[in-house]
């Protein structure tokens, strides 16, 4: 059974601040599925100051519509690594003086949930009817391995929430 759920970044997860000052700044405050990879030079990184430092399996909140990922987890977690590289989804850098992350910038937005516009889903998306700095995913599709919630679930990660928002009636794996 297909099952549609929102990601939250828990309130309890460590945040991702960067200055006023800096000329992305504005451009960071709320992300809606719009790239922002023109906000820095391509060679260049954001700038921010992370509240807490935490493990490599953290998630951590950057903005509505946005959340960070700390590079290392690419080491230990190849999966979440494939999976947001591939899908329409922004990764570009962030530097900390603590470590090194990745903002993960879903760029789709499905028109509505339906069986057939959840054909078409990548694993991170945006729903065009809801407030486009709301994050979903979809579980129950023929590889589970490549769902974000079953890689997040299966790795340990922390600092997301997953509502369930829909599922798809009558059907069954």
């Amino acid at each position: 059974m297909k099952r549609v759920f929102r990601i939250a970044v828990s309130d309890s997860a460590p945040r991702v601040e960067f200055s006023p000052d800096e000329p992305y700044y504005e451009g960071l405050r709320e992300l809606n599925g719009k790239s922002i990879s023109g906000l820095v030079p391509a060679d260049d990184a954001f700038r921010g100051t992370l509240t807490e430092h935490g493990e490599w399996n953290q998630f951590y909140n950057v903005a509505p519509g946005a959340f960070a990922v700390s590079e290392e987890a690419w080491d230990r977690c190849m999966d979440l690594y494939y999976l947001l590289e591939y899908g329409d989804i922004e990764i570009p850098w962030i530097v900390t003086r603590e470590c090194a992350l990745r903002l993960v910038n879903p760029l789709q937005v499905l028109p509505s949930i339906s069986s057939s516009t959840l054909g078409q889903a990548n694993k991170i998306f945006r729903i065009g009817e809801r407030p486009t700095s709301e994050l979903f995913c979809l579980e129950g599709t023929s590889v589970h391995a490549d769902e974000f919630k079953y890689i997040y679930d299966h790795f340990g990660f922390q600092g997301l929430e997953f509502t369930e928002i829909w599922h798809e009636e009558g059907k069954a794996d």
